[in-house]
């Protein structure tokens, strides 16, 4: 059975997630868990303090679904294809309006969650790739290059600021990043004309 304070944490994520958290009152929220405002500040001091550690739970919690992504006996293109896939799944959870609400009313907390969410998750892909090497699916790339590109992206364009401005979901972003990534820009056309090109200009 849960204990008071782990529910109060679970429903304010759930709607802290949907709403957002600015014009979400401690009214708001006593009502849904059907418990006193007096509880809830018996076990969390200020709305703010909530707020982070709701926040910080659902980033955590979610962390270790990273580490169930990338293990096992899959080989590393079943765990990167998995991996996309929790990301975007994970992403679709967190609304625009508590992005918006994050950036103008907590940016301290904006930049604490992202810090953490890029270090869990881009540490994830050393593996995956050293994987793909071993298993002939990845080129042998210098490792720092790849990564470096991989990172360069993620940090681009799966973040809030480009997902907003660009009218995006992360569930649209996600994947076609990573296509691009693994795929490349071109069509088979394109890329027996590309090594065409690059075997020419080696002889020059």
């Amino acid at each position: 059975m849960q204990n008071e304070k782990e529910r109060i944490l679970e429903t304010a994520e759930e709607i802290f997630l949907e709403e957002g958290f600015y014009k979400t009152s401690m009214d708001d929220l006593a009502l849904r868990l059907r418990m006193s405002k007096k509880t809830i500040y018996k076990n969390f001091p200020s709305k703010e303090r909530l707020v982070r550690d709701a926040l910080l739970r659902f980033v955590k919690i979610n962390a270790r679904g990273i580490d169930e992504a990338i293990g096992g006996d899959a080989s590393a293109v079943e765990k990167f294809y998995g991996f996309v896939q929790f990301l975007a799944k994970l992403a679709s959870r967190v609304k625009p309006r508590l992005l918006n609400d994050l950036k103008a009313r907590s940016p301290e907390l904006f930049a604490e969650l992202d810090a953490y969410r890029s270090k869990r998750v881009l540490s994830a892909f050393p593996k995956i790739l050293e994987q793909g090497k071993r298993e002939g699916t990845f080129e042998e790339f210098r490792h720092e290059v790849a990564l470096g590109v991989i990172l360069g992206a993620v940090r681009e364009v799966l973040t809030p600021d480009y997902v907003l401005a660009n009218n995006l979901t992360f569930q649209e972003a996600g994947p076609m990043v990573f296509d691009i990534l693994m795929n490349g820009l071109m069509t088979d056309k394109g890329r027996r004309e590309y090594r065409k090109i690059k075997r020419g200009a080696k002889k020059k």
